[in-house]
């Protein structure tokens, strides 16, 4: 495996997440990887500082300042639209056939018809200029 397969991997190992024989292939890495002994202790000791760590919460709650602006009403701003759910449609596969089934017969009725031409249709003419005497 690669140096950066493994790099990527440290944690999993540190964690205890590799099966056997993904340990056992890591720590044979390690043994030719200065660079991936050097990563793993950083690791460990990240690990060791943050459980030394005390568990504290936040300063202040910032839960009742937003309730608060959330139930109140505030100005209303006229350059702000309100905000419409999409409508959203769904058809079945059989609408969907019928809808194209009918799409197709009305576009073929209308080629055959332009391509057709009715010769009982009223043709325009232009009247013919008197001529010159």
């Amino acid at each position: 495996m690669t140096h950066e397969y493994w790099s990527e991997r440290l944690s999993e190992y540190l964690d205890g997440e590799l099966n056997g024989a993904e340990a056992a292939d890591a720590e044979a890495h390690l043994a030719q990887c200065e660079a991936c002994r050097r990563a793993l202790f950083e690791l460990r000791t990240v690990r060791t500082r943050a459980r030394s760590l005390a568990s504290r919460g936040p300063a202040t709650d910032l839960w009742p300042a937003i309730a608060a602006a959330i139930g109140t009403e505030g100005p209303v701003r006229s350059d702000v639209r309100p905000i419409r759910p999409r409508r959203r449609y769904a058809f079945s596969l059989p609408q969907l056939a019928a809808a194209g089934i009918a799409l197709a017969a009305l576009g073929g009725t209308g080629v055959w018809l332009a391509e057709r031409g009715d010769s009982t249709a009223p043709v325009a003419t232009t009247p013919e200029p008197p001529a010159a005497t």
